[in-house]
């Protein structure tokens, strides 16, 4: 239809009388039927396999394939590769830019931290690019708060073991694990109550109390809030603290750590086929 219509609207533009657009509609639809009669018989020798000579012969080789079932299998395993190719780009993106948030949220703890992350992927399988967005998140939420750079980052470091010792023991997601902490550490105390966590009012001023500090929660600052949450969080996870490490021979635990092994697999995939997808983006 497409030659059909190029000429009606060229032959509009021509003229400007019924008459002859319509003589134009009637020339492009002879050129359409043409056409047509054209496709049916190149459509009958590509199912026949006739026409003859190194046309014929083409014609009659794809038919055979495309009736195995060796091209269903090329074509399904083509599909596949390309799933995959394109799965394991995007994990390599999600790590350039998780890489770059912990980057910038770290500053001038990135080394430190780089060697955290490392250590926490080589011996508990955890992974890297997600250790990444946990800890700088939690960092730039401390520094948010106005915590001090060395008291930011070790709380970062210590929340973000936290969630995978949390993941391990009340068998959650490793997401779900930090969500919770991260609601508990800027004040929501529903998500920690689901899991026997109490950061009340009531009881960060009895926490207060006995630091011996004699003032209401709600006269501190913020970076003393969030510091106050973090000591009573730690001080209610003792019983989860290092489970991961544990149990990391669990059958569970073991399926997180083969599951964060196809990660890194995907990511190194996608890295010897990212500086191409980089050149061909522009």
């Amino acid at each position: 239809l497409k030659p059909l219509t190029d000429e009606m609207i060229r032959g509009g533009e021509r003229v400007g009388t019924y008459g002859q657009q319509m003589l134009a509609f009637v020339t492009a639809a002879k050129q359409a039927a043409a056409a047509q009669v054209s496709y049916a018989k190149t459509e009958k020798m590509t199912k026949t396999g006739t026409g003859g000579g190194v046309f014929g012969g083409i014609f009659s080789t794809l038919k055979n394939i495309k009736s195995s079932a060796l091209f269903a299998f090329v074509v399904r395993g083509v599909k596949e590769i390309s799933k995959v190719v394109a799965k394991s780009v995007a994990t390599v993106s999600d790590y350039v830019e998780a890489m770059n948030l912990f980057n910038v949220s770290m500053g001038s703890f990135s080394e430190t931290a780089g060697m955290f992350v490392e250590e926490m992927e080589s011996k508990l399988g955890a992974n890297a690019p997600e250790v990444s967005k946990n800890i700088g998140t939690f960092m730039s939420l401390a520094k948010s708060f106005g915590v001090a750079g060395d008291q930011a980052y070790l709380m970062s470091k210590n929340l973000t073991q936290l969630a995978y010792d949390y993941s391990s023991f009340f068998n959650i997601s490793i997401e779900d694990a930090y969500q919770k902490l991260r609601s508990g550490f800027v004040g929501e105390i529903e998500p920690m109550r689901a899991i026997g966590k109490d950061l009340s009012v009531a009881r960060l001023q009895q926490e207060l109390y006995n630091m011996g500090i004699n003032a209401s929660v709600e006269s501190l600052t913020q970076a003393d809030k969030a510091t106050l949450r973090y000591i009573v969080t730690m001080k209610q996870s003792g019983d989860q603290m290092n489970d991961l490490a544990r149990t990391i021979e669990s059958p569970a635990n073991m399926v997180r750590m083969l599951n964060s092994q196809f990660q890194i697999l995907a990511r190194t995939i996608g890295s010897i086929f990212l500086p191409a997808l980089s050149a061909i983006l522009p």
